[in-house]
């Protein structure tokens, strides 16, 4: 061990860490600069244990090389399954970055279960958790450099996409001349132009960011003659709330589309909701109208009455072409379950049938569309 050398500082205690899970024992830094690393065993005063371990820098060099060790330990780990104290967030960053890599919804629980099959130590949900940040770090960059770079990033979006129509918004910082993000704002020419030629229906839906930095990214989609997803717009925003969602749509209104008569589908959120009835942002009756995805209501149901059979009936209603069978289903939950039946009832109609949809929503019965745009960016909500 004496004389190895290591191309650097970070890398000798990197091998020293290694070192130290592979014994089963813990040290303390006694000097840590820039020319010199001294360690020594955890219990040298409690159980008079040796081990030292002393490195300097190679002259001219960033490398270090091991001058002095005396080895080995002589004092004994009680328990080799509780946490040690090497295993921290830098060292287990490095051991999943691969992992990260090829598998991008890693989960917290799989890094924990990957330590202790690697090292045989447990590690806290806390630390692991801490441990991906770093590794995502690495791998995709800094979240607080990544959010400064947003404005760089869309006016290159702008110069290489003709048309490209970004609205962003911020509020001052604290310090002089410094402005906080609060959201973002975007779309593309092709889109508004395409959309032109699409069924006459929105699918809008928001997925939330799970980094270091909490959002939600909304989308909005539309549907071609062929059946094909159509991207419309998306916008970065602080969150889901009446204000946001208000502000997405009022960008789609003005900057997107003026069309009339638009079908939107959409879950029951409050600040959608508040929106599509909001007569000055332009997606009240009759200039649009509002419709909701029945897997999200059937969702809200099955959380409200847990029963298959009723579910069932109620998607039967929902897809019902004509009154008379949307009628007997509506009826036949009535008979199950009147407080099933008065919840729906409670719901309009026109809302999520297509008896009485009007055939605004072209068979389009829920936001699937947005569902599956989402699915593509899976686990990437998390990064930088």
């Amino acid at each position: 061990m004496v004389g190895q050398v290591f191309n650097s500082k970070a890398d000798l205690q990197h091998a020293a860490k290694l070192y130290s899970l592979s014994q089963h024992q813990e040290y303390v830094v006694v000097s840590s600069t820039t020319k010199l690393l001294v360690l020594r065993c955890k219990k040298a005063e409690q159980s008079q244990c040796p081990w030292k371990l002393r490195a300097m820098v190679v002259k001219g060099t960033t490398s270090f090389a091991i001058n002095k060790h005396n080895g080995p330990h002589k004092c004994v780990n009680p328990c080799l399954n509780r946490d040690h104290q090497q295993l921290d967030s830098n060292l287990i960053a490095a051991h999943i970055q691969g992992m990260i890599k090829a598998q991008f919804t890693l989960s917290v629980a799989a890094i924990q279960a990957s330590i202790v099959e690697k090292f045989g130590y447990q590690m806290s949900y806390k630390n692991a958790s801490k441990a991906k940040l770093k590794a995502l770090t690495n791998l995709f960059g800094d979240f607080y450099k990544s959010y400064a770079e947003l404005p760089h990033f869309f006016i290159a979006l702008e110069q290489a996409n003709p048309g490209c129509v970004v609205i962003s918004k911020t509020f001052p910082g604290i310090m002089e001349n410094t402005e906080i993000f609060q959201q973002v704002f975007w779309t593309f020419q092709p889109s508004i132009e395409g959309f032109k030629h699409c069924r006459p229906v929105l699918s809008i839906d928001g997925t939330h960011l799970y980094g270091k930095y909490k959002g939600t990214l909304m989308i909005a989609m539309g549907c071609d003659g062929n059946n094909q997803l159509f991207p419309l717009a998306f916008a970065l925003t602080e969150g889901e709330n009446i204000d946001s969602w208000g502000w997405f749509l009022a960008c789609i209104r003005t900057r997107v589309t003026n069309r009339r008569k638009l079908c939107v589908i959409s879950d029951r959120h409050p600040g959608i909701m508040a929106a599509m009835s909001d007569v000055y942002l332009g997606w009240s009756e009759p200039y649009a109208y509002h419709r909701v995805c029945m897997r999200h209501l059937t969702s809200n149901f099955m959380t409200r009455f847990k029963d298959k059979i009723l579910k069932n009936l109620m998607c039967r209603g929902a897809l019902a072409t004509k009154i008379e069978k949307f009628n007997k289903h509506m009826n036949t939950i009535g008979r199950i379950n009147a407080v099933a039946q008065q919840w729906l009832e409670a719901i309009p109609f026109e809302k999520w049938t297509l008896s009485h949809d009007g055939g605004r929503m072209y068979d389009i019965m829920t936001t699937n569309m947005s569902e599956v745009f989402n699915s593509v960016l899976k686990g990437l909500v998390a990064y930088p």
